[in-house]
């Protein structure tokens, strides 16, 4: 694959992360609303002066300015250019992992549109969470509606245009070892009571200070997209990455046991791994113990 098409593709990213911050940084959060005040020119959210084309040029506006407003030197946040940056390398790890998995045509296109959308929401639920500590509905309504149209996408398209046996498991051949994997649409359905159920006990058990009910939803709305088992490994995964970045803040001294973290982050990070990595990982589990190797 020519490196020019991957360098378009980041560059339509970026586009799109600038997007996104535009979504982030004007969230209603009083109404829950993402998209009500997404119209209207950009403005610096200090001075409120109005941008111009050349000030809002994906990571090298920000780097050109030195992180700073042209007209009242404020430093500007680092979400910016973060923010933009993560969209472009989502649209290069979308259309790898499908064009090496699928023989391009119609449906691998739809699939990384449907794949592209649920990876965004997930960015802009992260960045939200991390500075409102809330999840947004829209972003849960969002993903499960991305479900519905995966889930026709593999009633209608069986398992037999994926290079792998397992079908349209990102666990490949290894999610032949659970039962019930390609049953639809009672996979996805499962794990997302899976999800509600697992959450919202440790809600309840902790009263919303360990567990938020946007969690809560949020584990649903993944278990019922990406269906099982791999949304079961990606809830369970998330829980271990949480436990693992926490230890290191409180290594770091950056946090305290008593400090609040939240956890819509380690559940977006736990889908990106399994949708890149969940047949290697499945491979290097069951190579580390000598079991089975597909």
């Amino acid at each position: 694959m020519s490196p020019l098409i991957y360098f378009f593709l980041f560059i339509a990213g970026t586009s799109f992360g600038s997007f996104l911050n535009v979504l982030i940084l004007r969230y209603d959060s009083v109404h829950d609303a993402i998209l009500k005040n997404a119209m209207g020119r950009s403005r610096c959210p200090h001075c409120r002066k109005t941008l111009n084309w050349y000030e809002l040029i994906p990571i090298f506006s920000f780097l050109i300015q030195r992180g700073k407003c042209r007209s009242c030197g404020v430093k500007l946040t680092i979400q910016y250019p973060l923010v933009e940056f993560l969209g472009g390398l989502i649209f290069i790890l979308v259309f790898f992992k499908f064009y090496s998995i699928y023989d391009i045509s119609l449906l691998p296109y739809l699939m990384m549109i449907i794949w592209s959308g649920v990876l965004f929401s997930l960015l802009v639920m992260s960045v939200i969470d991390f500075r409102e500590r809330l999840i947004p509905d829209g972003v849960n309504i969002f993903i499960v509606i991305s479900g519905l149209l995966l889930i026709t996408a593999q009633y209608f398209y069986p398992a037999s245009i994926s290079s792998e046996v397992g079908g349209w498991s990102l666990l490949g051949n290894y999610a032949l070892i659970f039962p019930g994997s390609t049953n639809l649409p009672w996979n996805h359905l499962s794990v997302a009571l899976f999800g509600l159920v697992l959450f919202g006990g440790l809600f309840l058990l902790s009263r919303g200070r360990g567990i938020g009910l946007g969690d809560v939803k949020l584990a649903g709305a993944i278990g019922f997209f990406m269906g099982y088992p791999d949304a079961a490994l990606a809830l369970v995964s998330s829980f271990i990455i949480g436990a693992l970045f926490s230890l290191v803040l409180i290594g770091l001294r950056l946090k305290t046991m008593k400090d609040f973290i939240p956890f819509g982050p380690f559940m977006a990070l736990a889908t990106v791994l399994i949708y890149l990595f969940g047949h290697e990982l499945m491979r290097g589990y069951f190579d580390f113990f000598g079991l089975l190797n597909f």
